[in-house]
């Protein structure tokens, strides 16, 4: 019995000095060089956008700033069609998994609107999961907006 215990005692010994030795490499280590952010690029949904909102014939400013401030790893917005007359937003949103966009989905519709008690305005119209693993899956979200 102390036999094992001695030898359970000197493997973890043994992996402590392991685990030294590599915190010590670690520490030595150069620091990674900080990457270059990105330069922005426009959406590409800014002329729909914009075309909307010379036309400004409904809350168009609030449903992008609602949609664009909110950002989830694995969601994008890819596509908006906005009908100025009905006040329908149409956003296709590209996804990695099915989580993203229902993270995606759901951090939408838990902004506050101003001046409204109304319930979650964004819901899933349709959705295509990715095709394989290097591609994305493809859904679509519809909300309606009145000024």
């Amino acid at each position: 019995m102390l036999g094992l215990k001695l030898q359970a005692l000197r493997a973890l010994k043994a992996e402590v000095v392991t685990l030294q030795t590599q915190a010590r490499a670690w520490e030595a280590a150069p620091a990674p060089a900080p990457q270059a952010s990105a330069p922005w690029v426009l959406p590409p949904y800014d002329a729909e956008a914009r075309r909307a909102l010379l036309e400004g014939e409904f809350a168009t400013a609030e449903a992008l700033t609602q949609m664009e401030r909110i950002m989830v790893p694995g969601a994008t917005p890819s596509f908006v069609e906005l009908d100025t007359r009905t006040g329908k937003v149409q956003v296709q949103v590209d996804f990695k998994e099915k989580e993203a966009l229902f993270a995606y989905l759901e951090a939408l519709n838990r902004q506050e609107v101003p001046g409204s008690d109304a319930p979650a305005r964004w819901q899933l119209l349709q959705a295509r999961p990715a095709a394989g693993a290097q591609s994305l899956g493809v859904a679509v979200i519809v909300s309606h907006w009145t000024n």
